[in-house]
């Protein structure tokens, strides 16, 4: 948002909360309403782009994996940004 006034001003918390539920939204909706559903596999605040309103668009897809069957969720192989690893993933890997 260059040439804004706002651009130095931090977040309110109603800010944050709006930002982060609609971050949510949108995940859930590549989850569960898209056939098939998409995996980001990289997300990060670096890849959640905001508009003037501040509603998030997620962005950054070549890491995204389809779902196309009832196994696509496991996988063996860490992808993403370094040094975070969803809970999930990380027992699957710890245990496997």
């Amino acid at each position: 948002m260059a040439g804004d006034e706002q651009e130095d001003q931090p977040l309110n918390w109603n800010a944050r909360m709006k930002i982060a539920l609609g971050s949510a939204r949108g995940l859930a909706y590549l989850h569960h309403d898209c056939s098939p559903g998409i995996v980001h596999r990289d997300i990060k605040a670096s890849n959640i782009l905001l508009d003037r309103s501040l509603e998030p668009r997620v962005s950054d897809f070549g890491l995204a994996r389809l779902l196309v069957d009832n196994a696509a969720h496991v996988t063996t192989v860490v992808a993403g940004t370094f040094g975070y690893l969803a809970p999930g993933i990380s027992l699957i890997l710890l245990v496997g």
